[in-house]
């Protein structure tokens, strides 16, 4: 069963954790991310292999993939 994440923000501690969640088993999947700038919010996606980015948080809460678990 895989954890779907999604992360607020690109700043250095959601890359700390992402980073972080990323090097453990293949439990967490990283579906989107949401800031306040598109841009940010796609070079994150590009960097970390997000599946969605989103230029707002309400964008990001929206996407019905995020927090569902795979079984």
């Amino acid at each position: 069963m895989a954890t779907k994440w999604g992360i607020m923000s690109t700043g250095r501690i959601s890359q700390d954790f992402v980073s972080a969640m990323l090097s453990l088993p293949h439990h967490h999947r990283l579906v989107a991310v949401g800031a306040r700038e598109l841009a940010n919010a796609k070079d994150f996606a590009s960097k970390f292999g997000a599946e969605s980015a989103y230029g707002s948080y309400e964008e990001l809460v929206e996407d019905s993939e995020v927090g569902e678990c795979e079984i």
